[in-house]
């Protein structure tokens, strides 16, 4: 009798786990289904029934602003200085494309709101074209390859809890080329991925993941899925950006309170070194060859902001006479010295850096160009002299032929384009200091 109590027991145990089984089993399932495992869609429901994310942004910013920087037919000259998008936009990336047989210099941008890929002339005035119309929810971050052929798009679930990392390529031969073609392909990295930075050839992806000691970093082969463990930190909040081909630059999360360095890792070695620091606000970003590196930093404790370029093989540090951040800065195109900078009017070093980085400040910028073979500084333009609004410049990204730098205005998130002036039209310099 007492066995068959036994027995009894274990066999209602056994019921109980298969039962507890099978719901977790039919929840994962809707799980998958939401986020697109089983559908073969990697961005789950995105149909139009679907409401869209929403934002307080106001999405043309000032009435007056965009019809002075559109005024034109389509297919005219576009002026020298105009918004790009009329619709928040993220993600940004200058070509060089053939149009009806003629080469012309486009932008590649991604609309903040549904996740469409668009493309459009710089040179002229034009209704952009859709590239991929899949859609998207929920962008927190995105950036191209500087050549285009690979995207990395980090979006939120339904929870926003968890933050998913699509790895994708665009499709832009004619033979793909419909009104619904899906011509965004590509695949999921790992979960919460602290931060991530494409290669310049778009061949490979740097990315770091949290660990129980720390971080991991790794490097991914964009069309094998092929990963390499080639960086262990005890720290989490890092940035990595990979501007050179033969060099990853990672460092700490720039804080007015806290000392950070950088690091350089040789992507096909493996190599690791410090290079700078430590310093507060400290953050950095190399030339396309390899040849400098910018950083910023404060001199002392949250008093004195500082723009510096090192030159790698002589060690010569430029001291640039002004201050801004890293996020606000670009190098032109290879083998260019200039490096490109949104300046804000008051740089109050005591309140500006966490307060920027947690969107609670904005700044007043206006447009600089720096020589960092020479020095020299010049000035190119104050955004709200033209449009009578106050501009929070950043991803500022120069076209191939270094004909246009684009940016995005960080509080209507719309993407805006100025025709850039040749050598001999300089008009305003200002030299640096040499250390």
């Amino acid at each position: 009798m007492r066995n068959i109590k036994v027995l009894l027991g274990i066999g209602i145990a056994l019921a109980l786990i298969l039962i507890v089984l099978a719901v977790l089993l039919f929840m994962g399932s809707g799980s998958n289904q939401q986020r697109g495992a089983d559908s073969g869609d990697l961005f789950g429901d995105t149909s139009g029934t679907r409401t869209l994310a929403t934002s307080t942004r106001n999405p043309f910013g000032e009435l007056s602003t965009w019809t002075r920087a559109h005024a034109g037919e389509v297919g005219a000259k576009a002026p020298e200085f105009r918004a790009i998008s009329n619709r928040p936009a993220i993600a940004l990336v200058a070509l060089e494309a053939t149009i009806q047989g003629v080469p012309e210099e486009v932008v590649r941008f991604v609309d903040h709101t549904n996740g469409h890929i668009l493309e459009t002339p710089l040179a002229t005035l034009a209704k952009p074209d859709i590239l991929s119309p899949k859609t998207v929810l929920r962008i927190g971050e995105a950036q191209w390859s500087a050549t285009g052929s690979s995207t990395l798009l980090q979006y939120l679930d339904d929870t926003s809890a968890v933050v998913y990392s699509f790895l994708g390529t665009l499709r832009t031969d004619s033979n793909a080329a419909s009104d619904t073609a899906d011509m965004l392909h590509g695949r999921l990295l790992p979960n919460n991925i602290l931060t991530a930075a494409l290669s310049p050839d778009g061949r490979s992806v740097f990315y770091i993941t949290s660990t129980y000691s720390g971080s991991a970093g790794y490097i991914e082969s964009v069309e094998a899925g092929v990963s390499r463990k080639v960086w262990v930190s005890p720290l989490r909040d890092l940035t990595a950006s990979w501007n050179t081909l033969n060099e990853i630059l990672v460092y700490n999360n720039p804080s007015a309170i806290a000392m950070g360095v950088v690091w350089s890792i040789n992507p096909r070695t493996e190599h690791t070194s410090r290079i700078l620091g430590p310093d507060y606000a400290l953050a950095a970003l190399d030339d396309h060859e390899g040849n400098y590196v910018l950083y910023s930093l404060l001199e002392s404790r949250a008093d004195i902001a500082s723009l510096r370029v090192e030159n790698k093989e002589t060690g010569a540090i430029l001291h640039m006479p002004m201050a801004t951040i890293i996020e606000k800065c670009v190098w032109g195109p290879s083998p260019s010295t200039y490096v490109y900078c949104a300046v804000p009017r008051n740089f109050d070093t005591k309140n500006y850096l966490e307060q920027w980085y947690q969107g609670t400040l904005s700044s007043d910028d206006t447009l600089w160009r720096f020589d960092a073979a020479t020095g020299n500084s010049t000035f190119l333009l104050d955004p709200s002299k033209e449009t009578k609004t106050v501009f929070d410049i950043t991803n500022l990204v120069v076209s191939p032929q270094e004909d246009y730098l684009l940016f995005r205005e960080r509080k209507t998130d719309l993407i805006w384009s100025l025709a850039l002036p040749s050598d001999s039209a300089d008009a305003t310099s200002t030299p640096a200091t040499q250390a």
